[in-house]
């Protein structure tokens, strides 16, 4: 028999007490979630806060009823076990709806991304071997399409792209892709362009220096989406359309055959001719920055300390104007350099935070300095994607703001390091991951 209460010969309902006792719960268990590690205090988390109002709500609902029929008192705390779980899921509601539809909206603009044809093409770094001219290739703005009404039949077009690409990747009617001396090219039809340009979510290129370009998004980790600038050349016929990833004037001349010639200069022969002989191995380690770098850095230090430690090496030595800084991250398979062995060695696969110093030393030479601090894989980062950025974000005073922002540093920091691998290469060595 259940107890009266103050003497009133009316039995209390303890449906009504207990579910209103489960839906506040949450508020004395969460913070327990705490002690747990992060991947299984979410899910125990997320248990307290869905599943405990709502066993709460349905107790209440029970115990209301119970308490009505047999004319039971303690109807306030079952109404309050009513109320109380209906706003918390309303409000969760709220929130997560929202977030649910922008995560929707994401995939979907992920799913555009990997379809635009640009995106297996890559980055395109700062020009090489500019002695050589290739403007004769580029389509200046006043250039206009389909002045002589040129078509391409699709065995010709093939033809075409077999003679200029060593390896064929992709093939459609308006476009063909592959690589020709390690980069890639995307050939497209000329007399298809308008179709092509729409079918992948352009009105047109760009001609931000006089020449057409093409710019694309490239997705981060997450939402994160990142503009890509890639040249774009025609091919003397005006029958094929030419994007590339290729930063080398030397290869892209080869491309068309060879047709490409060095510019002439004002300089002396002398001066042409003349190369800088190598520099040994032990330059590169004992480099001024390099030794400051290693001797203050460790990977026993947290990951703050040790961009504080970069951002200090550089304040005496840093061009505004012409330095360069990355930041890449992500999970995958990191590669040092070997100067003794003079090759990359894959060090094999690691959550890389990897700041770069991109710089032109006394000798005037051009170098990367990199500090790369390296994580275990585990089960939450095995399948973060890697990200380059090459731009700091507006809310940045430099990239070593930005590095300590990054939404990588907030992940970062919070795991143990296992290595940090400190280097220099120069420009010449350089490869992207």
């Amino acid at each position: 028999m259940e107890k009266s209460i103050g003497g009133s010969g009316k039995e209390y309902s303890k449906l009504c007490l207990a579910g209103f006792i489960l839906t506040i719960m949450p508020v004395l268990l969460l913070p327990l979630c705490l002690i747990f590690p992060r991947e299984y205090g979410v899910v125990a988390a997320l248990a307290i806060i869905l599943l405990m109002p709502l066993t709460g709500l349905i107790v209440s609902i029970v115990g209301l009823i119970t308490a009505g029929r047999k004319g039971k008192t303690g109807k306030g705390f079952g109404i309050a076990g009513v109320v109380l779980p209906s706003l918390v899921m309303t409000a969760i509601a709220i929130i997560l709806i929202p977030v649910f539809v922008f995560f929707i909206g994401v995939s979907s603009s992920a799913g555009k991304l990997a379809k635009n044809e640009m995106y297996p093409l890559g980055y395109m770094g700062e020009p090489k071997n500019t002695e050589y001219d290739v403007s004769k290739y580029r389509i200046p703005g006043e250039y206009v399409f389909y002045s002589n009404d040129l078509s391409v039949s699709e065995n010709e077009f093939e033809a075409y792209a077999e003679s200029k690409l060593q390896t064929i990747e992709n093939t459609t009617d308006m476009s063909i892709r592959g690589v020709y001396q390690d980069y890639n090219f995307l050939i497209v039809r000329s007399d298809k362009r308008d179709a092509w340009l729409e079918s992948n979510g352009y009105g047109g290129f760009q001609y931000n220096d006089g020449y057409a370009s093409i710019s694309y998004p490239r997705q981060g980790r997450e939402w994160m989406i990142i503009p890509e600038t890639l040249a774009v050349y025609l091919d003397p016929s005006d029958k094929y359309i030419i994007i590339t990833n290729c930063n080398d004037y030397k290869v892209i001349a080869e491309f068309f055959e060879g047709i490409g010639e060095a510019v002439p200069t004002e300089a002396t022969t002398e001066e042409t001719t003349e190369t800088q002989a190598p520099n040994p191995p032990e330059f590169y380690d004992e480099y001024e920055s390099v030794v400051y770098l290693r001797e203050n850095i460790n990977e026993d230090m947290s990951l703050l300390d040790i961009i504080n430690v970069f951002d200090e090496s550089c304040k005496y030595t840093r061009d505004e104007n012409m330095d360069m800084f990355n930041l890449e991250f992500g999970t995958f398979n990191y590669y040092t350099y070997d100067h003794y062995a003079d090759e990359h060695v894959d060090l094999g696969k690691y959550y890389c935070f990897c700041m770069e110093r991109w710089f032109t030393a006394e000798d005037g030479r051009d170098y990367i300095i990199y500090v790369s601090v390296l994580y275990e894989v585990n089960d939450t980062n095995k399948d973060y994607k890697h990200v380059r950025m090459t731009n700091i974000p507006k809310d940045c005073s430099d990239f070593f703001d930005y590095f300590r922002k990054s939404y990588a540093y907030d992940y970062a920091s919070t795991e143990d390091i296992a290595r940090v691998d400190i280097y220099m290469i120069d420009m010449d060595s350089y490869q992207e991951y």
